[in-house]
């Protein structure tokens, strides 16, 4: 457990947030530098992981509060253990979110995910409070869509693609709201050693650099981003293109050679 549970004694709006991963993928850095920025004289924030990992450590060097709690990721899984895995979270790790929610306060819970929705919407509304939940990519939506429309008070998509998606899955345009993650430029000043990447690959110091950073999975459309630079290298002779990720669970392992032997056969590997 980070510093403290909901540890304020001053007044303010109790936010709980669900992340189904403890990693450091592109949701959990987000959710990290969004709980970090809200004003404390107005939320009081607490975190709730499944296990110990790169976002816990971030959050207890920024003294953030947060507290794990089991539970089980049910992808790559045999339907009939799969199906076991979910009544499994459905009847542990959700009644330890409502006990939370109601010991805590809380007034709004966010799920930083489509699987952290799914149980956290549950949680919500067996605590009649509202849920928040964030989506933050293209992966498909399968029979959990109907659990995530009815849980869901309001949607979060990141990208107009991300909010066409959840329309055409089924999710009622009217609870959707647009909301591109912010960006703190600040980061990305100039800094010594910033060319060190092209030192590295003997890359120009001045050629056009495009880079996708994200992880492997195949919603990600890696194949689109290909076929754009097969399109450009021809016209743009001083372009360069990177893929930077991987494939951070294990879930789609053949994704990473497919990538590369598409890039062979488009003649830019």
């Amino acid at each position: 457990m980070g510093s403290g549970f909901f540890a304020m004694t001053t007044p303010a709006h109790k936010i709980l947030f669900v992340s189904h991963a403890s990693g450091s993928g592109g949701a959990e850095q987000s959710l990290a530098e969004l709980v970090a920025e809200l004003p404390r004289d107005r939320f009081e924030v607490s975190v709730v992981l499944p296990e110990p990992g790169p976002l816990a450590d971030r959050l207890s060097a920024a003294g953030m509060p947060f507290q794990h709690l089991p539970f089980r990721r049910m992808k790559r899984l045999p339907p009939l253990e799969g199906l076991t895995c979910f009544v499994r979270n459905l009847f542990r790790f959700v009644p330890g979110l409502a006990s939370l929610i109601r010991s805590g306060g809380v007034s709004l819970v966010h799920a930083n995910s489509n699987t952290a929705q799914l149980f956290a919407g549950i949680a919500a509304r067996r605590c009649r409070i509202p849920s928040v939940w964030h989506c933050r990519d293209l992966a498909p939506l399968g029979l959990e869509r109907w659990l995530l429309k009815r849980s869901a008070t309001r949607v979060l998509a990141i990208s107009s693609a991300v909010r066409s998606h959840l329309i055409a899955s089924g999710i009622p345009e009217t609870r959707i709201t647009l909301l591109p993650n912010g960006i703190n430029l600040e980061k990305f000043r100039e800094e010594p050693g910033r060319c060190a990447f092209r030192k590295e690959h003997g890359l120009w110091p001045y050629c056009f650099l495009v880079v996708m950073v994200g992880q492997l999975v195949p919603w990600k459309r890696h194949d689109l981003f290909l076929r754009m630079a097969t399109s450009l290298v021809t016209s743009v002779p001083d372009v360069r293109f990177v893929i930077a990720g991987d494939d951070a669970y294990g879930d789609h392992p053949a994704c990473l050679q497919s990538l590369q032997s598409m890039a062979r056969q488009s003649g830019i590997g």
